[in-house]
């Protein structure tokens, strides 16, 4: 018997080692996003693993600005979201060499009908991510 148990604590302790240095996340899928309705000079989102759940985070460019997008969901729809934007003192085009002159945040905000964008950008993201990864969400 102390035989086993002397054999079984170095097992247990990598095991508790190993589950202890998991990552904190890890990227599932990464999504371009190249339609012009949302943002003119495109979007790259990442579908995100966490410990519990998942999100989506990404940032969308357009000529006079960015948007950094954070989205937490569930198998409903959103839970909450919000987004920075940063407003350039000179459309890109003029000066590659942005200087932000304004920045603003959004927050999501339950049965508001502000929440549209949000929704519209969310649900096409969603249609671009693959179900197995999705899966791994809920």
């Amino acid at each position: 018997m102390m035989r086993l148990y002397r054999s079984s604590m170095p097992l247990l302790l990598l095991s508790m080692i190993a589950c202890t240095s998991l990552p904190e996340h890890t990227i599932l899928q990464t999504v371009e996003l190249m339609q012009a309705e949302h943002f003119i000079e495109g979007a790259s989102f990442d579908l995100i693993k966490q410990r519990e759940g998942c999100l989506l985070q990404g940032t969308g460019y357009g000529e006079s600005g960015k948007r950094d997008y954070t989205f937490y969901f569930d198998d409903k729809g959103i839970t909450a979201a919000h987004y920075e934007e940063s407003r350039y003192a000179q459309p890109i085009y003029v000066d590659s060499n942005v200087k932000i002159v304004k920045t603003t945040k959004s927050v999501y905000k339950e049965n508001s009908e502000e929440n549209e964008a949000f929704e519209a950008l969310f649900n096409d993201l969603q249609a671009l991510i693959t179900q197995s990864n999705l899966a791994h969400c809920f």
